[in-house]
């Protein structure tokens, strides 16, 4: 039961489940070390159970040596790189495919992978034009993976650094990796 609770809270990201700091996993491709080393435990959990039979001690100690070995191997790939101080609630929701466009890029957007507050995500992904929601202390941004790396756009305009919040209203286009990008900023 254990390892089962740990397994839903390793890999649930894309099903927009609120996490602490301490708790916010990697595992936004398929070929995440995380998800990788996960599944690896849950193959040895399997084949435990399966040879344990009836016998509910012998199940009892497969859970148990199925949570202290994901613990030992996967525990410390499958945490975050977050770099604060302060508390963070994040929610992040599955990541969709971009729309490629021959428009020009904005020339005035930026990207980064640090938002207001110098709250720096630097999380590696997989697949150039993927985008996904990400909610940062109730603050709702768009971002897309570029460059191996999740990224966020801003630009300034009239003084003020306007973000690609989800409420923006607005589509921007990018350049990343070779390509022009739609992000849509609602």
């Amino acid at each position: 039961m254990l390892l089962a609770i740990m397994l839903f809270a390793s890999c649930q990201h894309a099903a927009n489940e609120r996490m602490n700091k301490e708790d916010f996993e990697i595992s936004s491709a398929m070929d995440n070390p995380c998800i990788q080393c996960t599944q690896q435990v849950q193959i040895e959990l399997a084949s435990c159970l399966h040879s344990a039979g009836s016998d509910q001690s012998k199940k009892d100690a497969c859970n148990t040596k199925a949570a202290k070995d994901w613990t030992e191997k996967c525990g410390a790939i499958c945490k975050p790189s977050i770099e604060t101080s302060n508390d963070l609630t994040i929610e992040i929701g599955a990541p969709t495919n971009a729309e490629k466009s021959s428009k020009s890029v904005d020339s005035d957007v930026k990207m980064t992978s640090a938002i207001d507050g110098g709250v720096a995500l630097k999380e590696t992904c997989s697949g150039s034009g993927h985008l996904r929601k990400i909610t940062v202390n109730g603050v709702c941004y768009s971002q897309m993976c570029c460059g191996g790396q999740w990224m966020f756009f801003y630009k300034d305009v009239g003084g003020k650094r306007v973000w690609c919040t989800c409420n923006l209203g607005e589509s921007w286009t990018v350049s990343c990796d070779g390509n022009n990008w739609i992000v849509g900023c609602r």
